[in-house]
């Protein structure tokens, strides 16, 4: 037999397990919606547990009615049909909702680079719209997203809030959008509801020629109509960690066969799914092969690091320290740009390019540089 032989062979075994690890798989999802039943979690009336996953071999079997993608995502079609009397609905992924915010005000910054507003002065700069703020607006629109699970109205009514409470001053604060009560973010209605006086108003209020630029942008991504299909705040997390692995075993950078392709992108997916022990061991019953009992101790051992390595990536204390860092790194790159001025801008070293141009030798006939030049087929120009 022939190494594409052998490769047919294992793929053929790897398929038949995986289809193993989604019928057990469906199988706790089937325990899952009786225990849920006789709990009173899930009534009894209802055919299918909605649980949105995008779509994999047994997406039709295991009853899922809704489906998570960002917005051009083309695989919807391929299962929005899929059952007779029902129609699978589509859900937006929060994560890809809030990262809009972030894209469009980049977007805005590029657009408005060397232009003056209203008051004279550019978008970017210190008191202006700067990284760091972009940032923190983007985190601010996902906590709108996430905190109104459900309430799309709220969601929008939260989204306004953002630019209005970054612009506020002590004069004319403007703080009707802004979440009410004594746990609320906004220190303004805090207080309000709580008689303290904790609130302080920013030391750089966003320009008013700046919120005119924001806010067809903010009012934008504030629109019902879209945020009500991102109510659910469901995430695609889950896809693209298994994206990960899967691109880890089929690197894009290098060339595979079909058959190499898909025995990798099936390994990748049990991998993920059961961990490297559990499949690995099916994979080698079902090979007839036995199993090195010092492979089997290094499956476990890395099926283990992974897990304490994601439990620590997971923590409250790691994703905090994340945000710090990031907040710090870009505050930085504000500062320097701030004391030096853009780093890179097109055309900005022009200067540098003319000078270096002009000491490349030049064909003393045609006037075009010699590198490359094909000898005395030039002709005066």
């Amino acid at each position: 037999m022939d190494n594409d032989g052998h490769v047919q062979k294992v793929l053929q075994v790897a398929q038949q397990c995986l289809d193993e690890e989604f019928e057990d798989a469906a199988e706790e999802i089937r325990i899952l919606k009786s225990e849920m039943e006789e709990t009173n979690i899930l009534s009894n009336d209802s055919e299918s547990i909605n649980i949105a996953v995008s779509a994999d071999g047994s997406w039709s079997s295991r009853g899922y009615t809704t489906f998570v993608g960002d917005g051009d995502s083309s695989a919807y079609h391929a299962v929005k049909n899929i059952y007779e009397d029902v129609e699978i609905q589509k859900e937006e992924c929060v994560g890809h909702i809030q990262k809009r915010m972030g894209t469009r005000l980049r977007r805005l910054v590029d657009q408005y680079k060397g232009q003056k507003l209203s008051d004279g002065k550019g978008l970017t700069g210190r008191g202006r719209l700067t990284r760091s703020l972009i940032n923190s607006i983007q985190i601010f629109y996902g906590m709108a997203l996430r905190n109104n699970k459900g309430n799309a109205k709220a969601m929008s009514e939260s989204t306004k809030a953002i630019v209005a409470h970054y612009s506020s001053t002590y004069d004319n604060p403007k703080h009707d959008f802004c979440p009410k009560g004594g746990d609320s973010w906004c220190k303004y209605q805090s207080d309000l509801a709580t008689g303290k006086c904790t609130y302080r108003p920013l030391k750089r209020p966003i320009p008013d020629a700046i919120v005119e630029l924001l806010q067809p942008e903010i009012d934008a991504l504030a629109d019902e109509a879209l945020l009500k299909n991102a109510e659910m705040c469901l995430t695609q997390n889950a896809n693209e960690s298994l994206h990960h692995v899967i691109w880890g075993l089929v690197p894009k950078e290098q060339n595979h066969g079909r058959l190499s392709l898909e025995l990798r992108i099936a390994m990748g997916i049990a991998h993920f799914n059961s961990g490297l022990e559990k499949f690995n061991c099916r994979l080698y019953d079902g090979l007839r092969l036995p199993i090195p009992e010092i492979s089997r101790k290094m499956w476990k051992e890395l099926d283990g690091e992974r897990i304490r390595d994601i439990e620590v990536k997971s923590s409250s204390p790691a994703k905090k320290r994340r945000k710090i860092n990031k907040y710090r790194h870009l505050a930085k790159m504000d500062k320097f740009e701030y004391q030096e001025g853009p780093s890179y801008a097109s055309g900005q070293f022009s200067t540098i390019t003319e000078r270096s141009s002009t000491r490349m030798p030049m064909c003393s006939v045609c006037m075009k540089p010699r590198k490359g030049h094909p000898r005395r087929k030039c002709t005066e120009a």
